[in-house]
């Protein structure tokens, strides 16, 4: 018998992956949800799934929840700047409870990319690294959702105003992640194994293209220079700060860093094929 334990169990990623554990047979006697409020998943509980309480800032909890555990998902925090920091809490209790195997939720091309948000995911998979334990790193690109999310607003301004350059945009759906990540986690043997996912790729005029005929009105994708994004962003109320981190992002998209084969997603989901950015536009109407 092999204990599955999933951390961050109450975010949309986390219980994803715990349906996803349940539809690859995994016996829900073999899942531990970690939560910082597992109340919220109580109707787990009826089926057999453990529930324990911990959240990122208290090591002892964590010891507590990793005990009997056999393989980890550790689910990247979301608090930008104190992930490191989480990330260690997590990696220490699992060091110190025995776990066997640690996955963890990365970023596409973590040792490459110039995405600011790449640091604190790049010196997670160093520390994973140093802990000894065999491993999986699940680098994720973005999810389709952090675009058809904003719909209504691009369809209220009527554009869609991008620094990419025109570049392809490899995204899946979190859900895709989220069954490739427990694949993943149950079917992975080696010492150390990196997996890049990125779903079917697209450019933002073709998602124009699609929102346009979703929302039956034309909405254009413009092209500006991540500085004028900036300057278009703080004029809008925007902290400078933010602006730029989001300007940065955009620049390392149009520098083709969220490109990538969509083989090993489609390999993890079992063949089956990645939701399309047009099948999520669509889904997003309704």
């Amino acid at each position: 018998m092999t204990t599955y334990a999933v951390t961050a169990a109450t975010g949309q990623l986390g219980r994803m992956v715990l349906d996803a554990l349940l539809a690859l047979d995994v016996a829900p006697g073999d899942i531990v949800a970690i939560a910082r409020d597992p109340r919220k998943l109580a109707e787990l509980e009826p089926l057999g799934v453990t529930t324990r309480a911990a959240d990122y800032g208290n090591p002892g909890a964590l010891y507590e929840a990793l005990q009997g555990v056999d393989r980890l998902l550790l689910i990247s925090g979301n608090e930008v700047g104190r992930r490191l920091e989480e990330h260690t809490n997590v990696l220490d209790a699992a060091r110190g409870a025995g776990v066997g195997r640690v996955a963890y939720t990365s970023i596409l091309w973590a040792d490459f990319t110039t995405n600011p948000l790449a640091d604190e995911h790049l010196a997670t998979e160093r520390m994973i690294a140093d802990t000894g334990l065999p491993h999986t790193l699940l680098r994720h690109g973005w999810y389709t959702e952090n675009y058809t999310g904003q719909i209504p607003q691009y369809v209220a301004e009527r554009e869609i105003v991008t620094a990419t350059g025109g570049a392809t945009l490899a995204t899946a759906a979190r859900g895709d992640f989220a069954a490739a990540d427990a694949f993943a986690l149950v079917n992975d043997t080696a010492e150390e194994v990196i997996w890049e996912l990125a779903g079917p790729g697209w450019t933002m005029q073709e998602f124009a293209a699609e929102v346009s005929k979703a929302a039956g009105q034309e909405i254009l994708a413009r092209d500006v220079t991540p500085a004028e994004l900036v300057e278009r962003a703080v004029a809008a109320g925007a902290p400078e700060g933010g602006a730029r981190f989001g300007a940065q992002i955009d620049a390392s998209i149009a520098a083709g860093q969220l490109d990538a084969p969509s083989e090993p997603l489609r390999l993890l989901l079992q063949g089956r094929e990645p939701l399309t950015m047009a099948q999520l536009v669509a889904a997003a109407q309704h």
